[in-house]
């Protein structure tokens, strides 16, 4: 095979791997879709996000459009979990460290993929 091919190859791997990354970030089972919106509303999200209209933080449809196609699931739980900043202009997002990691990032796998409301 020519060096060509093998980067085409390469190339082509690349891009199918992310794009069934997208996919698979894209699809919740409805259960955990129900388990997301209570979470939403049990840890108090909903005073600072909605889900399509900016609060004090941005819209949970917002935040899906601005990291569509990109592989942040942990970084959006990360910041749900222990705070952030100076993603949004100077809001500064509190930190939540009694939202166990694997909710923060069934959260973060929900807003990425539309926050769909059950």
């Amino acid at each position: 095979m020519g060096r060509n091919m093998k980067r085409t190859c390469k190339q082509l791997l690349a891009i199918s791997l992310l794009f069934c990354a997208s996919v698979a970030q894209a699809q919740l089972k409805p259960n955990d879709i129900i388990a997301a919106n209570t979470l939403f509303a049990d840890y108090g999200c909903a005073g600072c996000h909605d889900f399509s209209s900016k609060l004090v933080g941005p819209s949970l449809q917002e935040i899906a459009q601005r990291y569509k196609g990109k592989k942040v699931t942990a970084k959006i739980a990360d910041v749900i979990r222990l705070g952030g900043q100076g993603k949004w202009g100077e809001l500064v997002h509190p930190a939540n460290e009694g939202i166990e990691k694997q909710n923060a990032t069934l959260l973060a796998k929900w807003i990425l993929s539309g926050a769909k409301q059950n």
